[in-house]
């Protein structure tokens, strides 16, 4: 069995309080004063580079039009069927107030061809988490390329009164630890996430917060006891999107408002 974290969290728990006590993390070196959402966000889908100099140095990047308004309605219209949820929910995974539609792209050609297919979530994908590594196969050594997989395409329906979700990671299904760092690492990387809104996001109805930067951070660094002014509520218009490293912290946000709302997430 691999349990490679419980070395860095047993020797910090506090075994009368039953808790690990981490540092409170501050803004990183390098970011512009009085960061702002526009900070991290390209004008234009085709500036990939701009794009991926995001990921890197915040580890996440807002798109703007990703998709045509016209394809978020067509996809809705094509998994609208499939919403459910189970009565189990009540906070955990989800809401009690939050439908969802797990597997969307064998549901809707739309988010299979418009979204988890576009090239921009392809290239960006390859650039973070392809791999190249030679093994011997027989007494012939051969280089061999791991392409990416998609883990998951879940489209959310969150409703009127939900509530905050906890911070956390994408890549822990890969029980991936990050170590520190000052700077990004090309190669520490197992998992890259498009979040595509359905309908406006903002503040009032729950939009996703990110913790930019938290990409750096390492299994001593605690998303509970952090600067503000790294959070961010990602406010996005129906069609835009927005892209994550897995490394990086973010969460569900309470919705305030008396309408749904809904947003897609591949990873």
């Amino acid at each position: 069995m691999n349990t490679k974290s419980r070395k860095y969290y047993e020797q910090r728990i506090d075994s009368n309080q039953g808790c690990v006590k981490l540092p409170t993390k501050t803004i990183p070196k390098g970011y512009p004063k009085n960061l702002t959402q526009k900070d991290f966000t390209v004008s234009d889908k085709s500036d990939f580079s701009s794009i991926i100099r995001n990921l890197e140095k915040y580890g996440v990047c807002v798109v703007p039009n990703f998709i045509e308004k016209s394809s978020c309605k067509e996809a809705l219209k094509e998994i609208q069927p499939k919403f459910y949820r189970y009565d189990s929910w009540n906070g955990s995974p989800f809401p009690k107030e939050t439908t969802v539609v797990t597997r969307s792209v064998l549901h809707s050609s739309t988010i299979l061809e418009k979204i988890v297919s576009d090239p921009l979530f392809g290239g960006v994908a390859e650039k973070f988490l392809n791999e190249r590594n030679y093994f011997m196969a027989g007494k012939v050594l051969k280089e061999y390329t791991c392409g990416i997989q998609l883990n998951s395409g879940i489209v959310y329906k969150v409703g009127p009164g939900a509530a905050d979700q906890g911070y956390h990671r994408e890549d822990y299904v890969h029980h991936t630890v990050h170590q520190s760092r000052n700077t990004f690492k090309h190669g520490e990387e197992t998992m890259l996430g498009l979040g595509v809104a359905f309908t406006d996001m903002s503040k009032e109805n729950g939009a996703t917060r990110f913790i930019v930067g938290s990409h750096l951070w390492g299994p001593y660094d605690a998303c509970g006891s952090f600067d503000k002014e790294m959070e961010f509520y990602i406010e996005a218009k129906e069609g835009d999107a927005v892209l994550f490293l897995g490394s990086v912290y973010h969460a569900a946000s309470a919705n305030h408002t008396s309408k749904d709302r809904i947003a897609g997430f591949f990873l």
